[in-house]
């Protein structure tokens, strides 16, 4: 590493990492420019450090409280990796992870539980681009703006309340991948953005929403089905897909796989949805193939509506 804190020596509470305009360059793309391990202490990183190559590790053996990450202008990172132990139900509270002006194959946030939680991020360029959770958050915001690359995935896998994330301007050649579980009071939208495929999961509950507004979903590739899967469901929240393309030579275009609740709303405006397949299929149940479909045990509920 250019710069390592061995795996068994802590930045303790009360004491903290700070670093503020270094400019860090590793010899090797499998060497490390940053690797540390706190437990409890601050890591403090402002927006002038600059790296070339290797990899960027952080890893929050207790609650991170008030840390602030900020990655700015750096290039040919191989992977950046923000986390928390989840193991030990560690909680990201108050606290910022700030990505801009960077490239590098992968970028993962990873928290147990997050409280008051920013991430921020614009003109970045991403292999591979992962936010994920696996305990309660609350008041956490991710906003994505001018991001290109392969794939994006959100991946709340307890309760989320008050989520607020965005996407915008941005260009993800193969995935847009959603999954909230339990989701309620907050709001998601995908804006401008073009898309080789968009997948929604999980429970959106009162309150939510997930929007799409003016991008392109288009998929050329024969073996993916679906261009637009809705895997989640809506109880009390919205799905709302306005002025976008979602274009496939699959079997679906727009394809709902999970039921629309009471005071679930999925509502489409102004949209172009077109599917090419052209192979019948003559096995299964309907729909086989539809521009919109909507899987044959998947109901719209009383009080919900299409």
């Amino acid at each position: 590493a250019a710069i390592g804190y061995y795996y068994a020596n802590y930045v303790y509470t009360n004491a903290a990492l700070e670093m503020y305009g270094n400019d860090v360059h590793v010899g090797s793309n499998y060497s490390f420019g940053l690797y540390v391990r706190p437990n409890n202490g601050r890591v403090i990183h402002d927006g002038l450090n600059r790296y070339t190559s290797g990899h960027i590790y952080v890893y929050h053996m207790t609650s991170a409280d008030n840390n602030h990450f900020i990655l700015n202008q750096s290039t040919m990172l191989q992977s950046v990796s923000l986390l928390c132990n989840a193991a030990v139900s560690v909680t990201y509270l108050n606290s910022t992870v700030g990505l801009y002006n960077s490239d590098a194959k992968s970028v993962y946030v990873g928290v147990g539980k997050a409280d008051n939680l920013t991430i921020d991020s614009s003109d970045m360029t991403v292999g591979a681009f992962t936010v994920s959770a696996t305990a309660a958050v609350d008041l956490v915001s991710v906003n994505v703006r001018r991001m290109s690359g392969d794939t994006t995935t959100w991946n709340f896998a307890s309760t989320a309340n008050a989520l607020s994330g965005s996407i915008t301007d941005g260009s993800m050649s193969k995935l847009i991948a959603i999954t909230v579980v339990g989701y309620t009071d907050g709001g998601t939208i995908i804006n401008r953005t073009n898309a080789g495929r968009i997948a929604v999961g999980g429970i959106f509950n009162a309150g939510s929403s997930l929007q799409v507004d003016q991008c392109n979903v288009i998929n050329t590739v024969s073996t993916i089905t679906t261009a637009f899967m809705n895997s989640a469901t809506f109880r009390d929240s919205l799905l709302e897909i306005r002025r976008t393309t979602i274009d496939t030579n699959g079997i679906f275009a727009f394809f709902n796989n999970a039921h629309v609740y009471a005071g679930g709303i999925h509502r489409l405006v102004d949209n172009f949805i077109r599917t090419t397949y052209t192979v019948r299929i003559t096995t299964g149940y309907e729909p086989k193939q539809a521009a919109i479909g909507y899987y044959y045990a998947n109901y719209v509920y009383t009080n919900a509506a299409l």
